[in-house]
């Protein structure tokens, strides 16, 4: 029987992303209950590394500082890529050549 590899964590000591043993400066408890940014950073987790983060509410896990930032930078160029697609969608369709390119394919 195939069992999917699971990457078993020792509770709050290693960051959830590269495994690091942190201590308690270098981390940032992000999955303990009233924690910050709990809901938030399984999704941006999901979405960056592509795999499926459940958190239980009572789970104590922890990213190393490094690892945080590093998604928080990564959420901020995607926020930044939206900001320039929209910024250039507006000014296509501003321009009037929208309607052009929409008249040349009836």
């Amino acid at each position: 029987m195939d069992m999917t590899p699971k990457k078993l964590l020792n509770s709050n000591k290693n960051c959830f992303i590269c495994s690091v043993a942190v201590n308690s400066k270098q981390r940032i408890r992000v999955f303990k209950s009233g924690s910050k940014g709990t809901s938030s950073v399984d999704r941006l987790i999901n979405k960056t590394l592509d795999i499926e983060v459940t958190v239980n509410s009572n789970s104590d896990v922890a990213l190393r500082n490094k690892c945080y930032m590093s998604l928080e930078k990564y959420q901020k160029a995607e926020e930044h890529v939206q900001e320039i697609k929209t910024e250039l969608k507006t000014a296509y369709s501003e321009s009037g050549r929208h309607e052009m390119a929409t008249a040349r394919r009836r």
